[in-house]
């Protein structure tokens, strides 16, 4: 009787063991699946990121007044990049636009200059562009003291570097956090799987513990049987 107390005292306490168990691994497991779902959603095209960005004119302005840094005036870099991206022809009329009598260079000089950084990039060309047409608007919108020619050449440059720094970051968060999502992954895989075997083993305990039972009892009525023979 006593041996029998002490497993039944033993058996419950394994069933909510078990449960607590299989409760944890199956919240794991889906807190995995819903953590690498937004990767899925971005790998799908569904959930969009945010484009590469240069910066805007208001950066340059506000780091130009902590640096205190001055233009240096550049020469006109030949160039013979074919004209591909609408975006820049509309960027570099804007700038001459801006600039008017201040400019020594001309419209095409600034077309065939953003266009040739853009072919450049590749894949990222297009996004460059888009960018370069944003800044030019903000230039042009822009008010008080007029830029002279060579600090919207040292714009443009600052620009391009900040981009160019703003796609390594992202390429760099990409690998990040694609390692991260085969991670969480395989966690999320880990616990579920360990949810199936602690189900496995709940339900192969009942079996057992209900099986022991129908014996007992085919045991008793047998020995019930006997005695009343």
């Amino acid at each position: 009787m006593i041996l029998e107390k002490l497993e039944h005292i033993y058996l419950g306490a394994l069933r909510i063991t078990i449960l607590i168990a299989a409760t944890v691994a199956l919240l794991a497991s889906i807190g995995g699946l819903v953590s690498v779902f937004p990767t899925i959603l971005e790998w799908s095209g569904l959930a969009q990121d945010s484009e590469p960005s240069g910066g805007t004119l208001g950066q340059f302005i506000e780091e130009q007044k902590i640096t205190e840094t001055s233009p240096e005036a550049q020469s006109e870099p030949e160039s013979s990049a074919t004209n591909t991206f609408p975006d820049i022809e509309q960027a570099a009329a804007k700038i001459k636009k801006y600039l008017g009598n201040r400019s020594e260079m001309s419209a095409s000089y600034w077309a065939s200059s953003l266009q040739s950084q853009a072919v450049a990039m590749d894949d990222q060309g297009l996004d460059y562009a888009k960018d370069v047409l944003r800044l030019s608007e903000q230039l042009q919108k822009s008010k008080g003291k007029p830029l002279s020619e060579a600090m919207v050449v040292r714009l443009f440059s600052w620009h391009l570097e900040r981009f160019q720094a703003d796609l390594e970051a992202r390429a760099i968060a990409k690998a990040e956090a694609n390692a991260a999502f085969w991670i969480r992954l395989g966690a999320s895989g880990a616990a579920f799987l360990a949810f199936v075997l602690i189900v496995f083993v709940f339900l192969f305990v009942k079996i057992e513990r209900s099986l022991r039972t129908v014996s007992s009892r085919q045991l008793s009525e047998r020995e019930g049987m006997l005695n009343d023979a």
